[in-house]
């Protein structure tokens, strides 16, 4: 079993690779009316689980017992993991993350370094599992935006992500599809406690409450799409070939090893190889006394929440990067009647047959409250 897991890390590096120097060779735009298909199949917060230490001892016993012995220490992690996160998912039981997310990739997607009117499918699950008839009408390139939201099992980081693959697809002789990834990215952007026991951990998670789990959320979801505009424009892609300064970039006493794409007073986004990690390291006592004492306001999700501490406007950049006036500004939130509605039941693609629409132009922008 480590052995196999060992081989499809592999594989996984050299498709990565391979689609990061690709990536290099994009046209600008991708494509004018790119083909985007968003899966959304992700109903409640996930919960990442480390399963090294299991296969580490599976591969120290060796043979098949260790194998046995390996899935059981991560099998019974999973479900450790997954009793505790319980009180986590009922204060997000309100928290419609799909909705979310998609309506800020539709905001945010349409754009000169992507696609000036991309079609976005929304999919339950990626191209390689829906119905073969049904994905013989699918284009031959498409963006694929996985998104996902969890929790590591230490219940010190919260993370929003997005996995980009843009797939060159072509139908074998037995009627399947076959892709290859010519772009490949994770987008994540990470909430940081400090490493301490894990029920002080959950507690002070907990202390939130649904307000203020939806609030960091809902600056998450931002923070991502963001970066996937980002990325695509001129100056983005500028930074691919950058490469990292002999002085890591620091916020707040952490270290984050990679090159410093956006820096601000209580957050910073990194890129290491092809991932863009964002990192906010919280001060969570101080952000429910903030929530305490500031009166209640419409969050962009809909719900009620408090005002939370905001984070400066203001871009920091390195020397290799962009200048301050070229660097993109952390968004705030799209209020809900400023973004794209989300789509029905029935605009939802069914797995035998997606349901595509056009992108409407971005409209102006609703001017900034301020960042979560």
């Amino acid at each position: 079993m480590f052995i196999r897991r060992l081989g499809a890390l592999l594989c996984a590096f050299a498709v990565t690779f391979n689609a990061f120097a690709a990536s290099k060779t994009l046209p600008t735009p991708v494509g004018p009316q790119l083909p985007v298909e968003v899966v959304l199949n992700q109903q409640e917060l996930g919960v990442d689980v480390s399963t090294t230490g299991a296969a580490v001892t599976g591969a120290i016993i060796g043979g098949l017992i260790g194998g046995l012995v390996s899935a059981a220490i991560a099998n019974a992690q999973v479900k450790a993991a997954e009793e505790r996160v319980t009180p986590l998912r009922d204060l997000l039981v309100g928290y419609d993350f799909n909705k979310r997310i998609e309506a800020e990739l539709r905001a945010k997607l349409p754009s000169e370094g992507l696609s000036t009117d991309p079609v976005i499918t929304v999919m339950p699950v990626s191209w390689q599992f829906i119905d073969p008839q049904a994905a013989k009408q699918l284009p031959p390139r498409a963006l694929v935006l996985t998104p996902r939201y969890a929790i590591d099992s230490k219940f010190a980081n919260l993370r929003v992500q997005v996995m980009a693959q843009l797939f060159d697809r072509t139908l074998k002789s037995n009627g399947k599809l076959k892709g290859k990834a010519a772009f490949f990215r994770i987008y994540a952007f990470n909430f940081q406690i400090e490493d301490g026991k894990l029920e002080d951990n959950l507690a002070k998670w907990n202390s939130l409450g649904s307000q203020g789990m939806g609030m960091l959320l809902d600056q998450g979801v931002t923070q991502v799409a963001d970066m996937i505009a980002h990325d695509f424009s001129a100056e983005g892609r500028a930074e691919w070939k950058s490469r990292p300064s002999k002085n890591a970039p620091k916020l707040m006493g952490r270290t984050y090893p990679g090159v410093a794409v956006r820096q601000v007073e209580d957050y910073i986004w990194v890129r290491s190889g092809v991932n863009f990690n964002g990192y906010r390291p919280l001060d969570i006592p101080a952000i429910v006394a903030a929530m305490q004492s500031a009166p209640a306001a419409p969050s962009a999700s809909g719900a009620v929440a408090a005002a939370e501490p905001s984070a400066s406007e203001a871009v920091t950049v390195t020397a290799a990067e962009p200048s301050a006036a070229e660097a993109v500004p952390a968004a705030a939130p799209v209020p809900e009647q400023a973004a794209q509605p989300s789509s029905t039941a029935a605009e939802v693609a069914p797995a035998g047959a997606p349901a595509t629409e056009p992108v409407a132009k971005p409209q102006p922008e609703v001017p900034a409250q301020g960042t979560p």
